[in-house]
C-alpha cells in the first residue's frame, strides 16, 4: 500500500506562530517592557500636563505641570511628580482641587491611546 503525505499544519500558520513566539520573547524582557510603558508614560504625562494647562481652576499650577516627568524602577513606570521633588506638596495641593492624575487616567483608558502606543511599541520588531 502507497505512504500519502498530508500537512497537517500550513507554513503560514508556523510562521505566525514563531513570530508570535519571538515577540513574546521580547515581552518576558524587564527592559522591553519598561521601554514600551515609558514610551506609554509620556503621552500620558503630556495629556496630565494639558489638563492643567486647559483647566481654569488649576492654571495657577502650570510649575508643577512643567515638572511632571515619566520615571522607572525595577518594579513599575511612574508618571508624575517624583519624591522627594520640592513641588511634591504643590502637587498635593493640585490634586485635592482637581485630581489631574486620576482624570487623565480615565480619559486614556477610554480613548485607548495610550494603551495602544504601549502595545504596538510591544509589537515593533
Amino acid at each position: 500500500m502507497p505512504s500519502s503525505l498530508f500537512n497537517c499544519v500550513k507554513q503560514d500558520d508556523v510562521d505566525k506562530l514563531g513570530k508570535a513566539a519571538r515577540q513574546y520573547q521580547k515581552m518576558s524582557q524587564l527592559k522591553v517592557v519598561q521601554g514600551s510603558a515609558t514610551l506609554a508614560g509620556q503621552i500620558l504625562r503630556q495629556n496630565m500636563r494639558t489638563l492643567v494647562y486647559g483647566e481654569p481652576t488649576i492654571s495657577s499650577y502650570r510649575d508643577v505641570a512643567d515638572a511632571f516627568m515619566v520615571w522607572a524602577d525595577s518594579s513599575n513606570v511612574y508618571v508624575g511628580i517624583s519624591p522627594g521633588d520640592p513641588l511634591l506638596r504643590r502637587a498635593h495641593n493640585m490634586d485635592e482641587t482637581f485630581p489631574v492624575a486620576d482624570v487623565a487616567f480615565d480619559l486614556a483608558k477610554q480613548s485607548g491611546d495610550i494603551e495602544k502606543a504601549f502595545l504596538s511599541h510591544l509589537a515593533a520588531p
